[in-house]
């Protein structure tokens, strides 16, 4: 999920709703629904039962890390979220992603 991301679509998404707008021939609008259940998806993890939460996060910043090296590799300093240098702050950004 890039929160960035939906940070800027979920207001166009709302609006969309809240007027009865959103069309499914629209390719832009099924492109932002997808958007936003990908971003609810993440979400949902925080309310699994601990184990199953854990390895979800496991597996995200596994695949955050590697995005981070390839970054590096091509001459990008990666932000903390997915640099494995900055794991020392995985647990306050576990707990920003969760309050967000």
């Amino acid at each position: 999920t890039d929160l960035s991301t939906y940070l800027k679509t979920r207001d166009t998404y709302a609006t969309l709703v809240q007027k009865k707008a959103f069309d499914w021939s629209n390719e832009d609008h099924r492109k932002l629904f997808r958007s936003m259940l990908m971003t609810s998806s993440d979400l949902s993890a925080v309310v699994r039962p601990w184990e199953i939460q854990r390895k979800v996060a496991e597996t995200v910043y596994n695949e955050f890390y590697q995005q981070g090296e390839a970054e590096r590799n091509i001459g990008f300093v990666p932000e903390d979220l997915y640099d494995a240098n900055t794991v020392s702050k995985l647990p306050k950004m576990q707990v920003g992603f969760i309050d967000f």
